[in-house]
């Protein structure tokens, strides 16, 4: 019901507001290595560690792509130091693709 403070560490109640305030003002996120979460934080050019859930295909495929794009990738977080320890935002160039994709139709 109520935030919980221990030293560095602050846990808030579950809730969208909630959720959404803390991912934007986060310096980094640490998630699962699924599409939705990594995709809007490399969009915030936010410093970004996954962790892929076992047995899910998808997120092992996810998370080799993500580690090209020199996205912090762990099997847990016994090692999560490197990643609170450098600033390794990913400073990914968006492209829009909307005038190549009006000139296939058009051409």
């Amino acid at each position: 019901d109520k935030p919980i403070f221990l030293e560095n560490l602050s846990i808030y109640p579950n809730s969208k507001s909630n959720f959404v305030n803390s991912f934007i003002n986060s310096k980094g996120v640490i998630t699962s290595a699924g599409f939705e979460t990594p995709s809007e934080a490399l969009f915030l050019n936010k410093k970004l560690m996954v962790i892929p859930i076992r047995g899910q295909y998808e997120q092992l495929c996810n998370a080799e792509a993500l580690k090209k794009m020199d996205v912090f990738v762990s099997d847990d977080l016994s090692n999560i130091g490197p990643f609170f320890e450098n600033d390794n935002h990913i400073d990914y160039k968006w492209e829009d693709p909307m005038y190549k994709i009006i000139d296939s139709i058009i051409i």
